[in-house]
């Protein structure tokens, strides 16, 4: 089974994120200029091969510690086993001294063309740790999936926490994460000769910072359920909150269960931890708030007016209600001033005013959908934030229930518009919100659900021509 993540739904970057990119193509330009380099993968076969078969034909042997540890945990157990079969027979070594001088030499031959690797030379070595391959080994990779994979995972999230948290913190927090998951493998490996490379570790990270700053993103993935019948495949969308610790759970697992596998579980491990406890460090300080977002915007922002900055700083500072009098005098002179309306949106969120968030959510709504900004209307219509607060206006969630619908999501609009219902059932609002109802399922084919919400809407007091119509045109085209 194969589940592939291919892009991250509706989500935009304010400022091009070069540094994301910059790794992207520093780890594409390392790897082909390391397989350019080195001895061939059929050079280090043919004497890892002359090595164990001149072993296997003379198991009394004894292979130099180095070679061992690179052989893994399993192989002493099988040495023994041939050394005891080769006792059995009740032969005898005359030659031991110059056979073990030959076996000597092909291990000492398969070590230096390993080290000529470049990713021997540049990897990590937790026997052996350097603070240069330290560095070097985050844009090391053993194959083409090995950076296939990592560049894709860094490119769906690294440009997004590189927009949330600036470039600076972000190329820290991808740098910090790497250490972090190297210290973590060599905690639990520290004998290990078999070098670590790989993005992976500082990948992990920015997926913990993601998991805490931008857990309820939903994610698009591939599902193959057989990777062989590759035709065989559908999409489907899971929120971040889902997917990010159900893979770190994995990780945990996979650590437990098969620590010798090849992979470094315990470096994603480490990695996934210090980039969660990063972000909870800046969301607990508010550093993203305080200095992250108004350094970004007064790059990027155009001249507004001078009410709305204002208003900016006094939200960001703590000053709810100078933020919201500024921007009620701005929104007085500039009724369609989408930032100003964004501005009182988020002023109304952080007030934990739900009346005032649904008013300006509304208008803000309104405002993106007519500008094509679907992506940002998306975000909105999608925000945890006013979802958690109570007794938000019927009339905000009717206009979020209707640009669900526009945009696809049916699920999601008939949810709302249910809501709309059980809040305000007696308001013109929840007639036409289930007429609306009734309209997507029967779309669905649920005949039955259809019937129910229409019936409803002709018992609503606010039934009247031409609706009473409508509804009974509708009822008999369900019979039929």
């Amino acid at each position: 089974m194969l589940l592939i993540p291919i892009r991250q739904e509706d989500s935009v970057v304010r400022r091009l994120p070069w540094v994301s990119f910059a790794l992207i193509a520093l780890n594409l330009i390392a790897f082909l200029a390391a397989s350019s380099t080195g001895p061939s993968d059929l050079d280090i076969d043919r004497r890892a091969n002359a090595f164990l078969s001149y072993l296997g034909d003379h198991p009394y042997l004894e292979p130099a510690p180095e070679i061992m540890r690179l052989l893994g945990e399993g192989f002493p157990e099988e040495l023994e086993k041939a050394r005891a079969a080769w006792e059995a027979r009740g032969l005898e070594a005359p030659f031991a001294a110059t056979e073990q001088e030959r076996l000597d030499e092909l291990g000492e031959e398969l070590v230096a063309r390993l080290q000529e690797r470049p990713t021997w030379r540049f990897g990590f070595i937790p026997a052996a740790p350097r603070p240069t391959t330290a560095l070097t080994s985050m844009f090391m990779h053993a194959d083409w999936l090995h950076l296939i994979g990592n560049m894709l995972f860094l490119f769906l999230s690294g440009p997004f926490i590189e927009d949330c948290y600036g470039r600076p913190i972000f190329a820290g927090l991808y740098l910090v994460s790497h250490l972090a998951a190297l210290w973590a493998h060599a905690a639990h490996q520290p004998e290990s000769t078999v070098p670590l490379v790989g993005a992976s570790g500082a990948i992990a990270g920015l997926m913990g910072a993601f998991l805490i700053r931008l857990g309820t993103k939903r994610i698009r993935f591939l599902f193959v359920p057989i990777p062989i019948l590759w035709m065989i495949r559908r999409q489907v969308v899971l929120p971040a909150f889902v997917v990010l610790p159900l893979w770190l759970a994995l990780q945990l697992a996979y650590a437990h269960s098969d620590p010798q596998a090849g992979v470094a579980w315990w470096a994603h491990i480490g990695g996934f931890t210090i980039g969660m406890g990063t972000a909870l460090l800046l969301k607990a300080f508010r550093v993203e708030e305080r200095f992250i977002h108004p350094a970004i915007e007064k790059e990027i922002g155009i001249t507004q007016n001078p009410g709305l900055e204002r208003a900016l700083e006094a939200r960001l500072s703590g000053d709810l209600q100078t933020a919201r009098r500024e921007l009620h005098l701005v929104l007085r002179a500039e009724p369609e001033n989408l930032d100003a309306w964004r501005e009182a949106y988020e002023a109304a969120v952080e007030a934990r005013d739900p009346a005032e968030a649904g008013r300006a959510g509304e208008r803000l709504l309104g405002l993106l959908s007519r500008h094509k900004e679907d992506q940002l209307a998306a975000e909105l219509a999608y925000d945890a934030r006013w979802r958690e607060m109570e007794g938000v206006p019927a009339r905000f969630l009717m206009a979020v229930a209707s640009f669900l619908e526009r945009s696809g999501d049916a699920r999601a609009a008939l949810d709302e518009y249910d809501t709309v219902v059980r809040q305000a059932p007696t308001d013109p609002v929840a007639l036409r919100a289930l007429l609306r109802r009734a309209e997507i399922l029967k779309r669905g084919g649920d005949k039955k659900g259809a019937r129910e919400a229409l019936e409803r809407a002709r018992a609503h007091p606010g039934c009247t021509d031409p609706w009473p119509g409508l509804i009974e045109k509708g009822l008999r085209e369900l019979a039929g």
